[in-house]
């Protein structure tokens, strides 16, 4: 809409339009201003839906994505559509009342990425006290869970093992977790990381996987299923990983070395 500004206002002005009242919204004084801030809302929704609904996703990355919104609705003119702005802000409240849930303020903390941003005091206690709920249901015992404790307050302060240059997280977080090492002690800590980076936190993934096996099931209605869940599976792989295949590998390498690799 605000791409057609122009040709709007010329087709306004050599009176091409019959309906008055949409000659009298487009005259508005208001009318385009409003949408650029109506833009700058939906904007950072829509990179967090679709942040939200890759296969990487954590619980991290939705703690992040509320917080973003939440920032974005403060920058918001206190002169712009009143109504708008309380209901946008009553949104927004339900929403982190929807996900005030520890393991996900836990997994925020937990990326190495976001480990220095500015947390209250009670946010780290329940980062503690979840962390620990979290150790005792993976069957650590009272050695190993103070031994964990220890270890959260050195990722804290990035004390070694914790000081990964943050290039192993690019990627992902779960990455730079499997290449903390905590030895001579257990890697609890990063058992515990792993554990909450391998949350899902959408059912994206699942609705793919339905959405392969029925386009299977519609063309071919005697498969079994064994042959099925092989076909859902290999698919479900190459659209994961045909990035590091070799057709896809090949095509900005020379043949020499093509050749090379594969004898």
């Amino acid at each position: 809409m605000l791409n057609l500004q122009q040709i709007l206002e010329e087709i306004v002005a050599d009176n091409q339009l019959t309906n008055d009242n949409i000659v009298r919204i487009i005259q508005s004084r208001n009318f385009f201003s409003d949408l650029r801030i109506l833009a700058f809302v939906l904007e950072p929704l829509r990179k967090a839906v679709l942040a939200l609904e890759v296969r990487s996703a954590t619980l991290a990355d939705c703690f992040l994505s509320l917080a973003r919104l939440a920032a974005m609705l403060n920058k918001l003119p206190k002169s712009f559509n009143l109504g708008f702005r309380g209901h946008c802000a009553k949104v927004i409240n339900e929403r982190f009342n929807e996900f005030d849930d520890d393991k996900y303020i836990t997994c925020f903390f937990l990326d190495p990425r976001f480990r220095s941003a500015a947390l209250k005091k009670i946010s780290f206690k329940r980062i503690i006290k979840c962390v620990a709920s979290i150790g005792q249901r993976l069957g650590f015992d009272l050695y190993e869970n103070d031994i964990l404790l220890d270890q959260l307050q050195q990722y804290k302060e990035e004390k070694d093992p914790f000081d990964l240059d943050l290039s192993f997280a690019k990627k992902s977080p779960l990455n730079w977790w499997k290449f903390t090492a905590t030895d001579p002690e257990p890697e609890l800590l990063p058992k515990v990381a792993c554990h909450l980076f391998s949350i899902c936190p959408n059912s994206a993934t699942c609705e793919r996987g339905f959405s392969t096996l029925g386009w299977l099931f519609e063309r071919r209605l005697n498969l079994k299923l064994e042959t099925l869940e092989s076909m859902c599976k290999l698919i479900t792989y190459w659209k994961s990983n045909f990035k590091t295949e070799l057709g896809y590998y090949g095509i900005d390498q020379r043949k020499t070395y093509v050749l090379v690799m594969m004898k």
